[in-house]
Order: C-alpha cells, then structure tokens, then sequence
C-alpha cells in the first residue's frame, strides 16, 4: 500500500498479469471520491478535465464516469480505467489532472486491474 500524505490518498497494489496484454502497458483504476463543497470547483474545470482525460500523452481511457450518491442524485466522485506503463504514471495521471490540481479529490485510489471480460487486448 502507497499513501501520499495529503489531500491526494493512493492505494496501490502490484498487477499480475502481463502476459494477455499487448505492449508494455498496464491496466489500472482510478477510483475518485470528492471533497465536500467542491461541486463549483468540478463544474469550472469540467472542460479541463475531459480535455486532459482524452488528450494524455501517456494514458489511454478507456472507460470512465461520475460515481452518485446513494439516492443517485449527486457527483461525489469517478471511476477510470485506464492504460498506462506504470504505476507510477498512473498515479501522476491522477494527481496532475485539473481536479487533482485543484484539490477536488478527498481521496485518489489506484489500483492495477486484471481485466478479464470485455478486454481490448
């Protein structure tokens, strides 16, 4: 387990499973939780941020969305998949995105993914 000792909390875990993929890049989810009170923050760097998501050098998305509260009423956070070459630029990835950047996430897990049905590779 990796913790950044801040705003941004990352738990990571090692991927296992190179072997089904094609290239040298892993699979991982990001799993955002947002800090309170910062839904005018989100809405003011919504551009940005899709932008960022679609246009990384080093990152593909491949899939991602709002997570709702329980009444499915409100944002209070998301989930990517992405593919990345590393833990480490999967970590960045998150950190360096305008709502990283802005300190919307209370809380920034990420994990390396087997991904098992539905695969690209």
């Amino acid at each position: 387990m990796y913790i950044i000792p801040n705003a941004l909390r990352t738990v990571a875990l090692v991927q296992v499973d190179r072997a089904s993929r094609k290239g040298d890049n892993d699979y991982f989810v990001i799993w955002n939780i947002h800090s309170a009170g910062t839904e005018q923050a989100r809405r003011d760097r919504s551009d940005a941020m899709k932008a960022y998501l679609h246009n990384h050098s080093r990152v593909t998305l491949h899939h991602g969305g709002a997570t709702l509260d329980d009444n499915s009423e409100a944002v209070v956070g998301g989930l990517m998949i992405i593919e990345a070459p590393s833990l480490e630029v999967a970590r960045s990835f998150a950190a360096d995105s305008p709502f990283g950047q802005a300190g919307i996430f209370d809380q920034s897990h990420v994990q390396p993914w087997n991904w098992l049905t539905g695969s690209p590779s």
